[in-house]
């Protein structure tokens, strides 16, 4: 089996991988391709570690992302950006950083 690492060697294969991981329920997925020390900013809360994302927010996420259909617009990738900042570790990259913005539906 490939690791997990060389499925997402890129930056933008990581977060595809862990939009694909939340979607399919598979929490130890989303939580390798996150950093122990990431931070992920949502609906106006913060989430200072991996750990505290899984134990507040990681449910949720998965039951949103079942629920929804997501589908990319836009992709752009520059190493200073703002909405997700990734970390490379070894031969792959983990998140290190969400901001997560939602707005009401119309």
């Amino acid at each position: 089996m490939a690791s997990l690492h060389a499925r997402a060697a890129t930056p933008g294969e990581t977060l595809s991988a862990f939009h694909a991981a939340l979607h399919a329920g598979d929490e130890a997925r989303a939580m390798k391709l996150l950093s122990p020390e990431a931070v992920i900013y949502e609906a106006g809360h913060v989430e200072r570690s991996r750990s505290e994302y899984a134990d507040h927010h990681l449910a949720d996420d998965i039951a949103f992302a079942r629920a929804t259909t997501r589908r990319v617009l836009r992709h752009k990738e520059r190493i200073d950006g703002e909405t997700a900042i990734l970390e490379k570790k070894g031969d792959g990259w983990v998140v290190l950083h969400f901001h997560w913005s939602s707005r009401k539906a119309k």
